[in-house]
């Protein structure tokens, strides 16, 4: 058996799942595809369309919230913000 390497390898934040669904709804937005009002798809289908767990969907949209380009209402779900 190899020997292990010395440094464990981690992947990077940008590999993540939530951070590349996040990035694909950014492109979206920018590219104006996505506009101000548009709602975003409901968590679990985005977990559906991404192949992800509903968490994973929820962090990225928690990641577009606080970054402010959504806007999420509970129970009324997330919808594109007017750029500032």
């Amino acid at each position: 058996m190899p020997p292990r390497p010395a440094v464990r390898t981690q992947r990077t934040v940008a590999s993540s799942p939530y951070q590349r669904i996040a990035r694909e709804l950014r492109e979206e937005i920018s590219a104006g595809r996505l506009l101000p009002g548009d709602r975003i798809p409901a968590i679990a289908k985005l977990a559906a369309i991404h192949g992800v767990s509903i968490g994973t969907a929820h962090r990225a949209l928690a990641s577009l919230s606080a970054e402010g380009s959504v806007k999420v209402v509970p129970g009324r779900g997330a919808t594109v913000v007017e750029p500032e």
